[in-house]
């Protein structure tokens, strides 16, 4: 996929500009605790912006 996005770019970037690419594949998963001030703070404005509480579920993704 890294090289796909790479020839896109390529591809599609202006003579008129530089691109650079870095691949940083390989980052760590990481586990935020639910109860932390931040994310408390993080769900009590979604659930101002979307009028119900967030729903917590553990899991992953990346690009």
């Amino acid at each position: 996929i890294t090289e796909k996005i790479r020839a896109y770019f390529e591809a599609n970037t202006p003579g008129t500009m530089t691109l650079t690419f870095t691949n940083l594949h390989g980052g760590y998963g990481a586990l935020v605790d639910i109860h932390s001030s931040a994310m408390e703070a993080a769900a009590e404005a979604m659930e101002g912006v979307y009028g119900e509480k967030p729903y917590f579920v553990r899991t992953g993704g990346s690009i």
